[in-house]
């Protein structure tokens, strides 16, 4: 058994020391070939750590690593060695004694026990009993001595240098590198494979058949608040930084990953998960919180350390799928940051994803934090945004599939409280819409005697509550512009511009002034609307002259996909329009403008701008780009098809930075 353990051990050394020969003798990185020297431990003395006096006070760069040997390790001494500008914190998952090399500074270095840490004044070491817990106090204890920021680190981690430094950790926020995601996200999946580019003849890449790779590239303005840095298998020569695109998800583990400040609080690993996925369910938990956090996003290293361990199959298991599926349509409508992860983690729990004690450790963690002086990031006043109170009614013109619903309502939900899903058939499931609970309902719309669009309206009028303010009406096939529609003063009634006629001249000239009174149709609607305005009772005929002027000036129609009505005007509206869709079956674009006529005049309409797609390059991307910065919505822009779905989520990722500004 001992020649076996020898054999072992000098085979893996064996390995270890060719993969960096690999890596050392070509590109920018040669000239640091001496990390080979660290490696043979036969020529090294170890003596016993003694726990002396530290020049860590003051420092703000930690590196945390749990050890389960009793000797530091090459990655550790490759830390110690190289900086002085980094604090090593070692936590022991064992009672043995430590032993450091002869001769190496160690003033950077704070060596921790279990039983060091059971004393520590925080809530979580009261609870932690649990191995991977003690790493979560250690995380705890490195954040209330000063760090800033925080290499999460595994010891069998060798850091590899960055342009002559090691630990290189990039601090600001520019532009960077990013994939284009492929057609596949408009299946609902958002997964990114970095391992699909970074290592391409990898003979690990067949694991992630089922996550696509990049598909053309560009580039992101975001601060990389979490920098995972890859291990190398396959040697490269040149370095890269790339970021995964706001609103997708890359896994990494804990093996060599910083986090800024901004990311201290996604430290957190869940307990009652094996260690390796624990570290990658962290991962996908942290990034579903990111849209809360303006221009965060995850980079990735590429080379940056050195591993004796190879990957496994916990890096994507089922239930990892699983998890991202449900974290992506999230909904976040929370005022703190804090209340958002808690809400979460009791979000998992529920789902089975893991277990009720991990809700007390996170709870727990939490408390721990605010007692330190950690400061979360801070979330925008959501009372202050115009949408807060407005009820948000989506008319669906085609089915959707329930990822698209899901979809929409993960994005809309950061901006309304309230949302009601229309359509004119029977909705074949809706059990999904307990994850977006007391805010969304969905109805259907009886319109086999009638008009869609109307008696759609009629019922997102009918459908507010105590707080509302205002209703906005609009198809699922539109991007409304959210930052635009701010600068709209939400007391009036909004629209599309109608076309102005006489009514009396009707007959001499409509046809020739809108297609749709060319319809097949169009001289049924005509002669209809006449007839229904000549029959409007006194009241109603009084309130269309006092509001526009009837008969000598009245509206004719207007495109009316989206309108906003406020409250105030609500009552008439419903009441009107329940009454001329029992009078007749006229197109919603001529029955919704004259509704409003008879509701409210010009003195309280504000038009929209629109970005007509209709007719246009619905793929040109700096077309629809330039209608994002200048109109109040684009139609159609459809959710549930490949590119609009890329440039659905893409604007409106932009519009959540604006709103949730810094």
């Amino acid at each position: 058994m001992k020649l076996k353990a020898i054999f072992i051990f000098t085979t893996l050394l064996a390995s270890v020391s060719i993969l960096i020969v690999l890596y050392t003798s070509s590109g920018d990185l040669s000239k640091h070939s001496h990390a080979i020297d660290v490696l043979d431990s036969t020529s090294t003395s170890y003596i016993p750590w003694k726990n002396e006096s530290t020049n860590c006070h003051g420092l703000t760069q930690w590196v945390v690593v749990a050890t389960s040997g009793n000797k530091m390790t090459f990655g550790m001494v490759k830390i110690i060695d190289s900086t002085q500008q980094w604090c090593l914190l070692v936590m022991a998952t064992h009672s043995k004694v430590w032993t450091v090399p002869v001769g190496l500074n160690t003033s950077n270095v704070i060596y921790l026990s279990i039983t060091d840490l059971k004393v520590l004044p925080y809530k979580l070491a009261s609870y932690a009993e649990h191995p991977i817990n003690w790493k979560n106090v250690a995380y705890l204890y490195a954040i209330g001595k000063g760090a800033r920021t925080i290499y999460d680190m595994e010891e069998s981690i060798i850091p590899l240098p960055i342009n002559g430094m090691y630990l290189s950790v990039e601090q600001s926020k520019q532009y960077y590198k990013n994939p284009v995601l492929s057609e596949e996200q408009s299946k609902g999946n958002i997964l990114w494979n970095p391992l699909s580019y970074f290592q391409r003849d990898n003979s690990l890449k067949g694991r992630f058949l089922k996550l696509f790779s990049d598909h053309g590239w560009s580039s992101s303005l975001c601060l990389p608040i979490i920098q995972h840095h890859l291990s190398v298998f396959n040697h490269k020569d040149k370095l890269e930084r790339l970021v995964v695109p706001r609103g997708s998800f890359s896994p990494y583990t804990g093996g060599a990953t910083i986090h800024l400040y901004e990311a201290l609080w996604s430290l957190l690993l869940p307990t009652s998960l094996e260690m390796d996925i624990a570290a990658v369910w962290r991962s996908y938990v942290a990034q579903s919180l990111f849209y809360l956090i303006p221009d965060a996003c995850l980079m990735f290293i590429y080379p940056a350390s050195l591993t004796i361990d190879s990957d496994d199959d916990n890096y994507f298991s089922k239930e990892s799928f699983k998890l991202v599926e449900m974290l992506k349509y999230f909904p976040m409508t929370f005022d703190r940051f804090e209340d958002a992860l808690l809400n979460l983690y009791q979000t998992l729990v529920q789902k089975g994803f893991i277990h009720v004690i991990d809700y007390y450790y996170v709870s727990a963690w939490l408390y721990d934090l605010k007692q330190i002086g950690y400061t979360f990031p801070n979330l925008p006043d959501k009372s202050k945004l115009w949408t807060r109170n407005v009820q948000l009614c989506i008319m669906f013109n085609w089915g959707a599939a329930e990822h698209t619903i899901k979809m929409l309502l993960a994005y809309y939900m950061r901006f309304f409280n309230s949302i009601l899903l229309i359509r004119d058939d029977k909705w074949p499931n809706t059990e999904y819409l307990v994850d977006f609970p007391n805010a969304v309902n969905a109805i259907s719309v009886d319109t086999k005697n009638g008009w869609y669009q109307q008696k759609a309206l009629l019922k997102c009028l009918q459908s507010g509550n105590k707080n509302t303010t205002s209703y906005l009406f609009i198809p699922d096939d539109m991007f409304i512009n959210i930052t635009m529609m701010s600068t709209l003063p939400t007391s009036n009634i909004w629209l599309n511009e109608p076309s102005v006629f006489n009514f009396n001249d009707l007959n001499t000239f409509a046809k020739d002034r809108w297609h749709w009174w060319k319809h097949p149709r169009g001289t049924h609607f005509q002669k209809e609307f006449i007839s229904i305005v000549n029959a409007l009772p006194l009241e109603l005929k009084q309130s269309l002259s006092q509001n526009v002027g009837f008969p000598n000036r009245m509206h004719g129609h207007s495109i009316v996909d989206s309108v906003h009505i406020p409250q105030v005007f609500s009552g008439n509206l419903s009441n009107v329009l329940l009454y001329l869709i029992g009078k007749g079956n006229l197109f919603c674009e001529i029955l919704i403008p004259l509704a409003l006529d008879i509701t409210a005049g010009p003195q309280n309409h504000s038009y929209f701008m629109e970005c007509n797609l209709w007719s246009g390059d619905r793929t040109n991307l700096p077309s629809i780009r330039q209608c994002f910065e200048t109109k109040h919505f684009i139609h159609p822009l459809k959710l549930s098809t490949g590119f609009g779905s890329d440039i659905w989520c893409m604007l409106m990722n932009e519009q959540i930075k604006r709103n949730y500004g810094a």
